[in-house]
């Protein structure tokens, strides 16, 4: 529709990205803080005034990895899950890969309790889950493979830690 906005690319993410990629980038955390917190803005003000946007799971993307990027764990995972399985594909197909290593990060690494057994459990499972997804619909050179086959494997193993003596069962 004319005078709705379609952002293929969200320049804000695109600028603070290449700054992200730069690893001679002096001061880095200073430098990157006000270029990911002007993405957290945009893609804010973005989502509510064009909710239904062809492009709205883009930008949740780009908010969901901002926050990442801050080492906003749990906010960014409460985004990235708002992103369907469905429309985590093209520029979104690192969705999955993001998530789980959300998970990954906000679930303790082993239980001392049922509880938190339970909830290492549903978390590990779910990770394992979106890595496979991830790992299986990506080209063989994506450059998050490697990383995301070790991730993985500690989601696995945390998975086993969560169930017990006996196994996954």
């Amino acid at each position: 529709a004319v005078g709705r906005p379609r952002p293929r690319r969200i320049p804000a993410l695109a600028a603070a990205e290449a700054a992200y990629a730069n690893p001679k980038l002096p001061n880095r955390d200073a430098a990157l803080k006000p270029l990911y917190t002007e993405v957290i803005t945009r893609c804010t003000k973005f989502l509510p005034a064009y909710p239904e946007s062809p492009d709205i799971n883009l930008v949740r993307h780009g908010l969901g990895l901002a926050h990442y990027r801050l080492g906003e764990f749990e906010k960014a995972a409460g985004v990235f899950k708002q992103i369907p399985a469905a429309d985590r594909s093209g520029d979104n197909l690192t969705t999955s890969y993001f998530l789980a290593d959300c998970l990954l990060r906000t679930s303790p690494e082993v239980a001392e309790d049922a509880l938190a057994g339970g909830q290492l459990l549903d978390a590990s499972g779910e990770a394992v889950k979106l890595l496979e997804t991830f790992i299986a619909s990506s080209p063989p050179t994506s450059p998050q493979i490697p990383d995301a086959l070790v991730k993985l494997g500690d989601a696995q193993l945390r998975q086993r830690i969560a169930a017990g003596p006996h196994g996954v069962g």
